[in-house]
């Protein structure tokens, strides 16, 4: 039997601000509101607030990951 160390890698680069304005434009849309320059944080914010994390799952990431098949 062959040991193999896991290990998780991030694929996808992150940038933060593009994933607030994702979420905040998704939000947005399923709310019927208008986009702000600087908004997206404090809309997600009181998305998470209410309870509305639904909006969350538009956003994505990749992980390369290696384990063992007994996981």
């Amino acid at each position: 039997m062959k040991i193999v160390q896991p290990s998780a890698e991030l694929v996808d680069q992150i940038n933060p601000e593009k994933i607030l304005k994702k979420i905040e434009l998704c939000g947005r849309v399923s709310h019927q509101s208008k986009l702000r320059d600087d908004s997206a944080e404090q809309f997600v914010r009181m998305l998470i607030k209410r309870g509305h994390e639904s909006v969350l799952e538009h956003v994505s990431l990749t992980f390369h990951i290696i384990c063992d098949r007994a996981i």
